[in-house]
């Protein structure tokens, strides 16, 4: 009788770790602490994906939707057709304020759209979201943050916890590392990433404008090609890194897609008929007929990327039925927090025509404000 026992218990466990083992684990809140001011908080092993092979399925069946997985690091799905959706929660820790930002790289995504649960509503809900449209053709304007990469701001109500959903697809490779900062994190970030891309364009602008000129004084067909060629580089890295939003506020996010699609071919020609300009005379046949060839192979990805569709940002409002989101500004100037329930004055672009009225965010004393203009 014992041994009868000791059997059935072997097996309810038994049992027991195989139901474990099947039911899918759901990611854990990530707990937001006071501390993490300077540096964002990763949200690496916080977020779970749903694959959605025909890119259809519409925001409130993603709410209600079982299929979600554990993503146990970053998002890293390769070149793929399908959309994805990425979910993730929120949780006020002791010492963090009442709402932040959420910020992802790669920046030049085709088409992304968050959704961030609004303060003390039903996360089951599909009108308890704000949609942000984050694609790398949004114009400036239509962003809710003035920032190079992929930024939404959200707050915390009195449960202390929001749900954010993604929707992503690239024509590219799909790939999403995310972080969370407080407003302060956030502007430096920002200073110390336009302070370290901005040496860099600068560096590759002065050795293009450079041979040029040296081009136009010897007239060497070399020089024009390493100028065209460092001047290819620049155009791809600052969309890369997000620095024309920074550089062409007004008009960069459209011609965004079409530089980086077309830098590849580019970059392959220009680097194709220098070697031939070197080893025209001395080279071997076959090299030679080899950079002919990608010569002819650069050209033609250019022509796809020209006449066949740039990509870009892609509308889907109909996801979710929201309008567009106001807009967000971030001003200079010093602010005591709780100081202004409202403020008027000027803005940037982002802002529309001024004056407007701001309902005013967050404040850091003796370093800038962040607020939202209602249009």
């Amino acid at each position: 009788m014992q041994r009868y026992r000791l059997g059935t218990q072997s097996a309810l466990l038994w049992l027991l770790a195989v139901l474990l083992w099947v039911v899918p684990a759901s990611a854990s809140p990530l707990v937001l602490m006071g501390n993490s001011v300077k540096d964002g908080v990763p949200l690496k092993g916080h977020m779970e994906v749903l694959e959605d092979p025909s890119g259809t399925m519409r925001f409130s069946e993603v709410l209600r939707s079982e299929g979600f997985r554990l993503q146990a690091g970053n998002v890293s799905e390769g070149y793929t057709n399908s959309t994805y959706w990425v979910r993730f929660r929120l949780q006020r820790g002791e010492g963090f304020g009442s709402g932040g930002f959420v910020r992802f790289v790669p920046g030049f995504l085709d088409r992304v759209l968050v959704f961030v649960e609004q303060p003390e509503t039903d996360s089951l809900l599909a009108d308890s979201y704000r949609e942000f449209n984050l694609g790398l053709g949004v114009p400036v304007g239509e962003r809710p943050v003035v920032h190079a990469d992929i930024v939404a701001p959200f707050s915390f109500g009195s449960s202390g916890s929001v749900f954010v959903y993604l929707r992503v697809a690239s024509s590219g490779m799909l790939q999403l590392k995310g972080w969370v900062y407080t407003p302060t994190g956030l502007f430096l970030q920002s200073r110390q990433h336009i302070l370290l891309q901005s040496v860099y364009l600068s560096a590759a602008l002065m050795v293009s404008v450079l041979s040029l000129l040296v081009f136009l004084s010897v007239r060497e067909r070399s020089f024009l090609l390493l100028s065209l060629y460092v001047g290819n580089l620049f155009s791809s890295y600052m969309v890369l890194r997000g620095m024309h939003i920074y550089l062409f506020p007004s008009w960069g996010h459209s011609i965004a897609p079409f530089l980086l699609q077309i830098s590849l071919g580019f970059g392959a020609v220009m680097v194709s008929l220098f070697g031939l300009d070197a080893f025209r005379k001395f080279g071997p046949a076959w090299g030679l007929v080899y950079l002919r060839f990608m010569v002819g192979a650069g050209v033609v990805d250019m022509g796809v990327s020209i006449f066949g569709g740039t990509g870009g940002s892609e509308r889907v409002d109909a996801l979710s039925g929201h309008g567009a989101p106001d807009s967000y500004y971030v001003d200079g100037s010093a602010a005591a927090p709780g100081a202004l329930n409202r403020m008027e004055g000027a803005c940037w672009s982002v802002c529309g025509e001024p004056p407007a009225l701001y309902d005013l965010l967050y404040a850091v004393p003796g370093a800038y404000t962040v607020g939202v203009w209602h249009s």
